[in-house]
């Protein structure tokens, strides 16, 4: 395969080259509404030509000409970008990295936007329906953990491992029911598996259960390393009390941020989670379902790519 010029070149600067697994490629031959569709369109309209690749190309990154877009994955080179899904789809982010707590977003001050009550009400009870089937708050009766991945190990983004996040709230909480969801995508080992059922045993309040919504929304807190369960429940209210490092941490109590004891004292603090979201998915991320390419083509021109800046008062 012919190698990149050092410089590339005008034809070769106004190609996208977008990796793309079998169904997201199925959704685009079938004119779905998506966020790769969006964008190809954005780019597309500013000139650009497009070519779609399977995402067992990826390799290939470094011996191509033009630019090119991964979806969760982290970009191969200075010419390449990642789109991910921003909490929950439709809104999506643009980024040089696909580790959500490097993002720009994560070191933002977070200002609340003095927007009407209506319009944020309203916001929620769109986005409730949508993402949760209108479910609606309720009394909260336990602490809910959900976890992810690796469940003995504390990875560089976590302040401690998911085991001892479970262990340090059962302690601090001896009053408390913990209900702890174990992730639908992870394979655990037999080790962790040991060590959670060990951990179980040794405090009955523990018990593991299938995730689901309905423990959502009957939760008091969501403690997590930073599963975007703890974002949704943002919609319903709920607080959350983090134990890695995440984009959208501003409204929670946070241990990588403020330590384990401000963290702790901090973790049910009344928020007005409605407002954060509202500046998180209007303001800081991509929507799908908009029907303009503007918001596109300004945020591939803030990370560096050469597209044609949308004219004043474009759509």
């Amino acid at each position: 395969m012919r190698k990149a010029k050092a410089n590339g070149n005008r034809e070769a600067g106004m190609r996208l080259y977008f990796y793309l697994k079998p169904p997201a490629r199925a959704r685009l031959a079938r004119r779905e509404n998506t966020m790769p569709a969006r964008v190809i369109a954005a780019v597309q309209g500013a000139g650009w030509q497009v070519t779609i690749c399977p995402e067992a190309e990826r390799p290939d990154i470094p011996h191509r000409d033009g630019y090119h877009m991964v979806v969760n994955n982290e970009p191969e080179g200075p010419r390449c970008l990642t789109l991910r899904p921003a909490g929950f789809e439709p809104f999506w982010q643009i980024q040089p990295t696909n580790r959500r707590w490097d993002w720009e977003t994560a070191s933002l001050d977070y200002t609340p936007q003095d927007v009407p009550q209506e319009r944020i009400d309203t916001f929620l009870a769109n986005w409730r329906k949508h993402v949760l089937k209108g479910l609606a708050p309720q009394e909260g009766r336990h602490i809910l953990a959900p976890l992810q991945g690796k469940l003995t190990e504390t990875r560089s983004f976590q302040s401690a491992s998911p085991l001892v996040m479970l262990d340090e709230t059962l302690r601090h909480w001896p009053d408390r029911k913990v209900i702890a969801t174990t992730h639908p995508s992870e394979a655990y080992g037999e080790d962790e598996t040991e060590a959670l059922q060990g951990l179980a045993r040794s405090y009955p309040r523990l018990s593991v259960e299938p995730a689901s919504d309905a423990l959502l929304a009957g939760a008091a807190l969501v403690v997590t390393q930073n599963s975007t369960v703890a974002f949704k429940g943002f919609l319903l209210d709920k607080p959350a009390m983090l134990w890695a490092r995440i984009d959208w941490h501003h409204v929670a109590a946070s241990v990588p941020r403020d330590g384990v004891q401000r963290a702790f004292a901090e973790a049910e603090k009344p928020q007005d989670f409605g407002r954060y979201l509202f500046w998180y998915l209007r303001h800081q991320s991509l929507c799908a379902w908009d029907d303009h390419p503007r918001g596109i083509l300004w945020r591939l021109r803030a990370l560096g790519w050469p597209v044609a800046e949308p004219k004043p008062g474009s759509k």
